[in-house]
């Protein structure tokens, strides 16, 4: 279960790369005014894309399996040939084409390729155990882009607790209440504040 939490997370910190698709435009002979980018041992549609977009280009050619070039129009509709002529298979993915000897395989770059992260999850991942018996876990919490407080309380045999976010700024409060496990070392009540935590605990060191 910790795993599934690790990976939830990490998920939501990567940034996300917005990519257009890559379907083939054409084979053409030729692409006045491109710019070479030169030959990639793992050359693919995708990377000839993004190398083309983070450059402001607006097309992106593959040629020769390996070789990427970028221009910001279309070639001449009297270059256009056979897509068949475009038969080479990329080095860096063999399932897509990478043109042909002297052949273009022609992709739509993306214009504005950039890494976005996540700042608008409305997901909350909080602890699901208590370091002892009674105990309060705090633990920071981001809802729509801005830091809370998670508070739960829980016994050391049980994970069930009352569960408290709420994000700084906000005045809304969430309260979630399961029933504890028939296993579990006391009973949590729900509604309990940090008061009478501290009251309780005071009264079990008298």
């Amino acid at each position: 279960m910790h795993t599934n939490y690790f990976f939830s997370a990490l998920a939501l910190a990567l940034p996300v790369y917005s990519l257009s698709a890559t379907a083939s435009m054409g084979c053409y002979s030729e692409v006045d005014s491109f710019k070479n980018q030169g030959p990639y041992t793992y050359q693919s549609p995708g990377y000839c894309q993004a190398q083309c977009a983070e450059n402001g280009f607006k097309v992106a050619a593959l040629s020769r399996g390996n070789m990427c070039y970028c221009g910001n129009k279309m070639p001449s509709d009297s270059a256009k040939i056979a897509d068949d002529k475009c038969d080479l298979s990329c080095s860096g993915w063999p399932a897509g084409s990478c043109g042909g000897q002297d052949t273009f395989n022609i992709i739509q770059a993306t214009e504005n390729l950039q890494a976005s992260a996540s700042e608008n999850a409305s997901t909350t991942i909080a602890p699901t155990a208590a370091t002892a018996a009674g105990g309060i876990i705090v633990a920071p919490s981001t809802a729509s882009g801005q830091t809370g407080i998670v508070t739960a309380a829980s016994t050391a045999n049980s994970k069930s607790g009352n569960v408290v976010s709420k994000a700084a700024g906000s005045g809304s409060v969430a309260t979630a209440s399961p029933t504890p496990t028939n296993n579990a070392a006391g009973t949590v009540r729900a509604g309990s504040s940090l008061l009478g935590a501290v009251v309780v605990g005071m009264g079990l060191l008298l």
